[in-house]
């Protein structure tokens, strides 16, 4: 998933309401039974973490969401 398609996907997750304690759970999950895409994951993010957290700050926004 690429910065921009990420962006577009927060949009609707922020609408879903969910706790920030499930987003935890989901990757202690993951890891724990899928340790393979969680790695690939964990990969992925690394190469964008960066324009992330710059969209973040361009935005204006106080703190990452979650």
């Amino acid at each position: 998933m690429h910065t921009e398609e990420y962006f577009s996907q927060l949009k609707t997750l922020e609408n879903e309401n969910i706790h920030p304690e499930f987003h935890t759970y989901v990757t202690t999950w993951v890891r724990s039974r899928q340790p393979e895409i969680f790695t690939e994951l964990k990969s992925l993010y690394k190469n964008y973490e960066g324009e992330i957290y710059a969209k973040h700050a361009c935005d204006g926004a106080d703190e990452v969401p979650f």
